[in-house]
């Protein structure tokens, strides 16, 4: 509803807070603007903002999903079919998967419940956070929209390429750059 009244999302949240220099010194760093309507109308109505998106492929989205034991990562799935086949996400209820995946990486995805290197249903429970995810944003059209809106006060960085210290070296030394950092 939030967003049918405010296209702009959490843009137009932040544009409403009121923040005393004085009594709040620093970098305000906020999390959560994730849709091309979102970083556009930030980057206009903020234009002393500065951008930061790591970006990752879905299909390494799951595995990191897979990866993690984070409460907010958790989803409400449906009872596990007695004997999937796992020969594609259809077997495991959600065949609109198939569309955000390469056959390879929905193979080796599966592969991994397989293997039981992680249960059908949480594999299935990962996917469906990516697949509800992906009905509301398109991640390139997000950093399609912050590259021509932000420009050089975006940095995008791609978190396959990088691993988190390099990703932590790479944002400190743009912070810096931007003079944002001492």
């Amino acid at each position: 509803r939030y967003r049918q009244l405010n296209p702009g999302g959490m843009a137009h949240a932040l544009t409403q807070l009121l923040i005393d220099p004085n009594v709040l010194q620093g970098l305000l760093i906020f999390d959560g603007l994730r849709g091309d309507n979102e970083v556009r109308d930030a980057a206009e109505a903020l234009p002393n903002a500065h951008f930061v998106m790591l970006d990752a492929p879905d299909a390494v989205r799951v595995q990191r999903l897979l990866g993690r034991s984070d409460a907010f990562d958790q989803i409400s799935t449906s009872p596990s079919a007695k004997d999937p086949s796992l020969e594609n996400f259809a077997a495991l209820g959600i065949a609109e998967a198939s569309e955000l995946f390469t056959e390879h990486e929905e193979q080796a995805l599966l592969n991994l419940a397989r293997t039981g290197a992680v249960t059908v249903d949480d594999l299935r429970a990962k996917l469906q956070i990516v697949v509800e995810e992906r009905r509301n944003y398109d991640p390139l059209a997000t950093r399609l929209a912050l590259e021509a809106s932000a420009g050089k006060r975006a940095l995008v960085i791609d978190t396959v390429q990088h691993h988190a210290r390099p990703v932590a070296k790479k944002v400190v030394q743009q912070l810096k750059d931007w003079g944002l950092h001492r």
